[in-house]
């Protein structure tokens, strides 16, 4: 009986020391985390307040949403005349900023709330992804509060730029995929979503797919392929055929820069000193995690695998740091 005792004691003992030590590195976890939101939001404040450009890209975004609120062709078939811009992207971010230029005239503040605002969104779904594969809080706020203190994403939180809106989207199709894979409301939703991400094009559609399979919705998978393919098949056909072949001139043609290889070792060694446990960590997740029908890995694997041809990119030249959003996003 005594040595019954003792051992319910060492081990009453030993429950109560897990419980602590997970109880206080939690406190640390979350601590740090609050400090890096801080940061995340003193640096966009000090953005929204500056008046003047902090990146090169900012300003030809701007003037593409100018020329749009006054509803003029951002995508010219002829770029051998004045002005000699270029359109490179999708015309979704500048659209979203044409009312704020009706209603305060061209600023960077606005493009720059965007940017930030779908920083927030990113976690958000992030977190709530997280939770419906878990069903663990500590977990999802863990996992949502690491992406605003990456510092590739405190970086380009702060810019007038594309990017970021088209993540937030991209997970917020990846949310719904995941919440309700049975459902083709669902697919549906996430198809629009997916096709309007502008910059995302393999990563959440491929995670998405591989998901959907192997939660045995063999139906939906195909549903979404159709729906989010066709879709942006004929969005793409529409604005080319709008801008008498000036969309694809500007978003494709214009797009074919020179390739260094030196900027992708760069840049990957930037990526291990900066993020080198959520590195290991990934590593060892997609080693160790189980493979059940309902486990997250066919979620986390596709999408991770599928973030480092975007993360390769970085290689153009006249890329940033951007084409690392995805791949944080995955870590």
């Amino acid at each position: 009986g005594t040595n019954l005792e003792k051992e319910r004691a060492v081990a009453f003992a030993d429950a109560r020391t897990r419980r602590v030590t997970l109880a206080i590195a939690t406190v640390v976890l979350l601590l740090a985390q609050g400090w890096a939101v801080l940061l995340f939001v003193g640096q966009g404040w000090d953005a929204l307040t500056f008046p003047y450009p902090l990146n090169y890209g900012e300003g030809p975004l701007l003037d593409q949403a100018v020329r749009l609120a006054e509803f003029r062709n951002i995508y010219r078939s002829d770029l051998t005349e004045p002005p000699y811009v270029v359109s490179n992207y999708p015309p979704l971010f500048p659209l979203a900023q044409a009312p704020f230029v009706w209603l305060f005239g061209p600023a960077f503040w606005y493009g720059r709330l965007i940017s930030l605002l779908s920083v927030a969104a990113v976690a958000l779904f992030v977190g709530l992804t997280l939770h419906a594969l878990t069903r663990d809080r500590l977990a999802a706020v863990a996992g949502a509060l690491i992406f605003p203190a990456i510092p590739y994403v405190v970086r380009w939180s702060s810019l007038a730029r594309v990017d970021l809106l088209g993540l937030a989207l991209s997970w917020a199709g990846l949310f719904v995929v995941v919440r309700w894979p049975e459902k083709r409301r669902s697919v549906v939703v996430a198809g629009l979503l997916l096709v309007a991400r502008q910059t995302y094009a393999l990563a959440a559609p491929l995670a998405a797919l591989v998901w959907l399979l192997a939660q045995g919705q063999r139906r939906r998978a195909l549903e979404l392929i159709g729906f989010a393919g066709g879709a942006g098949l004929i969005l793409f056909a529409v604005l080319n055929l709008l801008t008498s072949g000036g969309f694809f001139l500007n978003t494709v043609t214009a797009n074919l820069n020179d390739f260094r290889w030196e900027r992708v070792s760069l840049n990957a060694l930037g990526v291990l000193l900066a993020c080198p446990l959520l590195l290991l960590g990934a590593l060892a997740f997609l080693v160790w995690a189980p493979r059940k029908s309902n486990g997250s890995w066919w979620l986390v694997a596709p999408y991770l695998a599928a973030s480092v041809p975007s993360a390769l990119l970085v290689g153009k030249v006249g890329s940033d740091v951007n084409y690392l959003l995805e791949l944080s996003a995955a870590l």
